[in-house]
């Protein structure tokens, strides 16, 4: 199944559902061959933008997890960053595209931008700072 390890996260107003993100629980990177599980927040999306829709989601849901104590990170492009520095996430500028992954025999960079810090600890912000060119990651 898809989505067995993923809970989904919702807002409803009038009986329809105007925000939506997922949560990946299955989400393991190797870093300086350590690997480091983290839950992933996988597209927060709105039917209505400017409405804040999305920032309610996301507040509630940043709550959630650090409640739970989860251990979790999102991605990000340039363009999306403005609502998470809204919204006060932390985000490592630039480390996005130093996430690599093998695929149909070739390795690809990711085409995030951005590492969003929704709940970790300061050892996993650190070591997440450090990937560059010569330290990239490796999605498992």
């Amino acid at each position: 199944m898809k989505f067995e390890n993923s809970e989904f996260h919702f807002l409803k107003k009038d009986d329809r559902i105007v925000s939506l993100a997922r949560i990946n629980f299955d989400f393991k990177l190797e870093i300086q061959e350590n690997l480091h599980s983290f839950a992933e927040l996988v597209g927060l999306v709105s039917v209505e933008k400017t409405k804040g829709y999305g920032s309610f989601l996301l507040n509630k849901m940043v709550t959630n997890l650090k409640e739970r104590e989860i251990d979790t990170i999102g991605f990000c492009k340039l363009e999306l960053r403005p609502i998470y520095e809204r919204n006060d996430i932390q985000i490592l500028y630039g480390k996005g595209i130093f996430i690599t992954e093998f695929d149909n025999n070739k390795w690809i960079d990711s085409d995030d931008d951005d590492i969003l810090i929704i709940n970790t600890s300061e050892e996993n912000i650190n070591i997440l700072q450090s990937l560059n060119e010569q330290n990239k990651a490796i999605l498992v």
